[in-house]
């Protein structure tokens, strides 16, 4: 069995098996600073609205697997005659 200490950093868990490396104690969220405070669905709507990572580019991504897809079913189409 390999010691604690000779284990990657990043490897190192606490004992709710969450690796804390990167979490710094002083971090604040700054878009979100009380995280804790139960929130309606139109606070929930209006925060994920204003996150481009949640609403964007997934669409985006949709969009080309779609377009993707189609060129996939017209060459397996074209394949098959």
């Amino acid at each position: 069995m390999v010691p604690a200490a000779a284990e990657p950093r990043s490897l190192r868990t606490a004992e709710d098996g969450i690796c804390h490396w990167f979490v710094s104690e002083g971090a604040v969220d700054i878009k979100h600073p009380e995280p804790a405070v139960p929130m309606d669905e139109a606070t929930f709507r209006w925060i994920m609205n204003e996150d481009v990572m949640a609403t964007e580019k997934p669409a985006e991504g949709i969009r080309v697997f779609a377009h993707d897809l189609k060129m996939l079913r017209r060459r397996i189409g074209e394949h098959l005659r």
